[in-house]
């Protein structure tokens, strides 16, 4: 059988981080650094996974068990074959969560018994830096929003674009965090997005029209990379202990977030770029609240920098992380924080918009 081919872009979370928690608009824009997968079905049973740059072997898993076994005892089977394997743990995190979507996918709809397989090639180099580490573009949601597209086409399952989303974000982030960075994977460029706070609803998202002429950006990596589903656990934990000050920033962060998402509709760049800066310095007072450190002392360097050059800078994503992004209406003064920053140790790379999200064999399944 001929191989089937899914890509999806990175992501940066523009505005909103937390407040999207709780019902308030966040802005996520798909950035153009994709997960290209490919795979078919092979007529052995077992996984061959190419998982690039991960591995410079193929892993291949055997444990296909009938089609009548629960997936609890699939998973623990898949899970000791794993271990056998003595991969690092990178590695053997990225195919346990491979093997999850595949278990929890592809089982309950196979016919064939159990003399077929799935071949993959899983290939996210270019949302890693050159040392292997990650950029911070959103690989774990690229990569599962290409997967499962492939998935399902190999299936022949039709879904529409929302029940897509509300499926992998239950089923493989198991229903933590707003589902931002899954929605915006999914459908490319820049959105406003909106979470239920019912779970059984499904979230609501729309796209803005294309970003700015005059809006220019660069994508500023940090190494420092951190557990997103920790800090929203200590994030609950101070919702619980402080639950009138929770609700009074959280108020405040919402309005800001609304206002600022506002004046992007509207193109009052200048209250755009204001408000951008200004809901990260939230986003770091809110962390010194919960007890986390979210506006780590590099990405406090870098604002401190971009200020002086009268440049917008925020961290992107869940805080203390390993990217941020650097706006102005001026191209040059861009141009010159950029190589202020380069100059004192980061790196940096243009902001290029994906406009195309999920694709599968080179077409949006919705169009």
């Amino acid at each position: 059988m001929r191989a089937i081919r899914a890509s999806a872009p990175g992501k940066l979370v523009l505005l909103g981080e937390y407040a999207v928690l709780l019902g308030y608009e966040a802005l996520g824009a798909a950035v153009e650094r994709r997960a290209e997968v490919s795979g078919r079905w092979i007529p052995e049973p077992r996984l061959e996974l190419d998982l690039v740059p991960l591995s410079k072997e193929r892993v291949s898993i055997s444990s296909f068990l009938a089609e009548s076994t629960p997936n609890s005892i699939r998973k623990a089977q898949w899970l000791a074959e794993i271990e056998q394997l003595n991969l690092d743990t990178h590695l053997s995190e990225a195919v346990m969560s491979v093997t999850d979507l595949i278990i929890d996918d592809c089982y309950e709809h196979w016919s064939q018994g159990d003399d077929f397989g799935i071949e993959l090639r899983i290939d996210s180099h270019a949302l890693y830096r050159q040392d292997g580490g990650k950029l911070g573009l959103g690989s774990s949601a690229a990569v599962s929003t290409a997967l499962t597209g492939l998935l399902l086409n190999l299936m022949g399952e039709e879904l529409s674009q929302q029940e897509f989303h509300h499926r992998i974000h239950q089923r493989h982030q198991s229903g933590v965090g707003s589902g931002l960075d899954l929605a915006t994977s999914l459908v490319g460029g820049i959105i406003t997005y909106r979470k239920s706070t019912d779970t059984n609803e499904f979230a609501e998202w729309a796209h803005l029209p294309k970003w700015p002429r005059n809006l220019f950006g660069h994508i500023v990596t940090v190494k420092h990379s951190v557990s997103t589903p920790a800090l929203i656990q200590a994030f609950e934990a101070w919702k619980q202990s402080s639950a009138s000050v929770f609700d009074k920033v959280m108020s405040q962060m919402g309005v800001c977030a609304n206002q600022t998402a506002g004046a992007l509709k509207r193109g009052d760049l200048s209250g755009f770029l204001e408000g951008f800066t200004e809901y990260g310095v939230r986003v770091g007072r809110m962390g010194e609240l919960m007890g986390r450190e979210l506006l780590t002392t590099p990405h406090q360097r870098i604002l401190e920098e971009a200020t002086k050059l009268g440049v917008s800078y925020k961290p992107c994503g869940a805080g203390g992380g390993d990217v941020g992004l650097l706006l102005s209406d001026n191209y040059d003064a861009t141009s010159r924080a950029c190589q202020r920053l380069i100059e004192i140790g980061f790196n940096t790379m243009p902001f290029v918009i994906a406009e195309d999200g999920l694709l599968v064999d080179g077409a949006a399944p919705w169009q």
